[in-house]
């Protein structure tokens, strides 16, 4: 388990998150056409202060510049008001969310370079982050924050399997006669979905000497995955537990684990949501203190 979490936090910090920051004609500098763009980046770029190997930085037409049949990534199908006229182009910066500092420093010296100073010193013009089919708007800090709570809000599951004398005499004798099913219900007290079927690896005991083999798979959330790695230890007999594993934390800021329990007690609500809708009922609201939008920023 210890490397299927190292794996996990691995392919977290990989992850393609872009930044895009929307190029103002009113709150520029200058004037900017596309190929001065191309040769100020190229330029910033060479400096020391400005490099970043693993971030990619590129200019995107603004959404009045679209041309049909052509909306580059998509702006102007989300611009519910039509094109903007004052956005000429955007910045689009990308890299792994393992990058994220550099990326909230990256696009903070850009906005300065381009900007105007009175610019500059306000609160922060809204970026939007991007990351498969989602997306958020704010701050830059803030987005990345914001999308890593959502990573925490994803489903994930641990698949394993085991003989069944590996696991607890509670677990062998759930269901002694089933049809090779130990376990499939949702643990409340765990936030979590369990199921233990017969493996496809020699589940049959057609000889005496013959063991049986389940395949166990266990189903939560990113936010809960400690727990989904403590539950297995749990019903695995005292030789077969292994080592304790904790996943690693993604959300080290202030409000983070209130949130990260809020996540959890919305496992079922989720779970259920999915499977049938109709009879998932109302989600968790108030499980905990929540943090104030102050304490996020």
């Amino acid at each position: 388990l210890q490397n299927v979490e190292s794996a996990r936090t691995r392919l977290q910090n990989l992850m393609p998150i872009t930044i895009t920051l929307p190029l103002e004609a009113a709150k520029l500098k200058k004037d900017y056409s596309k190929n001065e763009l191309h040769d100020t980046l190229s330029l910033i770029r060479r400096e020391s202060e400005h490099a970043y190997p693993t971030i990619t930085v590129k200019v995107s037409r603004g959404p009045n510049l679209q041309r049909p049949g052509n909306e580059e990534n998509g702006y102007r199908n989300r611009t519910s008001s039509g094109p903007n006229p004052k956005i000429k182009f955007f910045l689009t910066i990308t890299g792994a969310v393992g990058d994220s500092e550099n990326i909230i420093q990256c696009v903070t010296k850009l906005r300065n370079h381009f900007y105007k100073q009175s610019e500059v010193e306000k609160q922060g013009d809204v970026m939007q982050c991007r990351s498969t089919t989602y997306y958020f708007s704010g701050k830059v800090e803030n987005v990345i924050k914001c999308f890593r709570v959502f990573q925490e809000t994803l489903p994930v599951s641990l698949k394993f399997n085991v003989e069944e004398s590996e696991l607890i005499a509670k677990v062998r004798e759930t269901a002694p006669k089933s049809e090779g099913e130990l376990l499939n219900h949702f643990d409340s007290s765990w936030n979590l979905h369990v199921a233990m079927k017969k493996s496809v690896l020699g589940g049959e005991q057609i000889y005496e000497h013959d063991v049986k083999r389940f395949t166990g798979i266990i189903t939560t959330t990113q936010a809960n995955i400690t727990r989904m790695y403590t539950y297995r230890r749990a019903i695995m007999s005292a030789p077969f537990k292994g080592p304790k594993v904790v996943a690693h934390d993604f959300l080290k800021f202030t409000g983070g684990q209130a949130l990260k329990q809020f996540i959890s007690m919305n496992t079922k609500y989720g779970f259920m949501y999915s499977m049938k809708p109709d009879i998932a009922g109302p989600p968790v609201y108030s499980v905990c203190t929540l943090p104030q939008m102050k304490e996020l920023s």
